[in-house]
Order: C-alpha cells, then structure tokens, then sequence
C-alpha cells in the first residue's frame, strides 16, 4: 500500500490482489493477456502493475492492449458506461523504452483522456537508469 500511495500520489485504503491474472479470449483467435499482478485499489481502481526486464520491443502495445481489455471487462450489461472502474497500469522496467529515451525523468505519467475531463486510462511508466 505505501508503494501505490506513493506512486498514484493519492489515498490507496485498500488492495485486493486477483488471483485471476488472465485477461481471456471473448473470440477463438483473440489473444490471451497475462498480467504480472492484477489488484483492485479502493473498491474501485482496476490496476495492472507489470515487471519487465527484457525489451520484447512492444510494450506500450501491449500496456495500451491489458488496459482496454481491463476496461471492457469492467462493464456489466445494465451497467451506465460511466460507472466503469478507473483502469490504471504501472509498469517496472529495466530498460528504456525507444519513443521515450529523451524523456529524462524516472517516473512518467501518461493520460488517455480529454484534457480538462476526468481520467480514464492512467499509465504509469518507471525507469531503471
């Protein structure tokens, strides 16, 4: 809890890690995902917090794919599209990622959203130097 409080830089009251890490296939030949640690954060934040060390060379694809996948699964039929969780992703790495090697900071932070609107994609980019 202290790591996310201090990541997210907000209240994290509580964490229910999901022992279910597998986003499944909804079609025969859609891709499985694999999620390093899946947890629920306060009741209400779906989180993906992903290790990398090697660079497969894909992983804000890949980031972006566990998201949106995270999201659509967080909507229920009768459910209002607003009432979806927020889906946040935190990634570890042991390598600079291509696009963003001129970024010099350690911890990024990266926005899927209109500008003066409530986030929905959060993704959280750290870097090992």
């Amino acid at each position: 809890m202290d790591l996310l409080n201090c990541i997210l830089k907000e209240p994290v009251s509580n964490i229910v890690l999901d022992c279910n890490s597998i986003i499944e296939r909804e079609l025969f030949d859609d891709k499985i995902g694999i999620l390093d640690i899946r947890a629920k954060i306060n009741n209400s934040i779906d989180c993906d917090i992903e290790m990398q060390v090697v660079d497969k060379k894909n992983i804000e694809k890949r980031i972006l794919y566990y998201l949106s996948k995270m999201y659509s699964k967080g909507i229920k039929k009768g459910k209002k599209y607003v009432e979806a969780n927020k889906c946040i992703a935190i990634l570890f790495t042991d390598f600079e990622i291509k696009n963003l090697e001129n970024i010099q900071k350690y911890i990024t932070k990266w926005n899927f959203r209109e500008e003066e609107y409530k986030d929905i994609f959060k993704f959280l980019y750290f870097l090992k130097k």
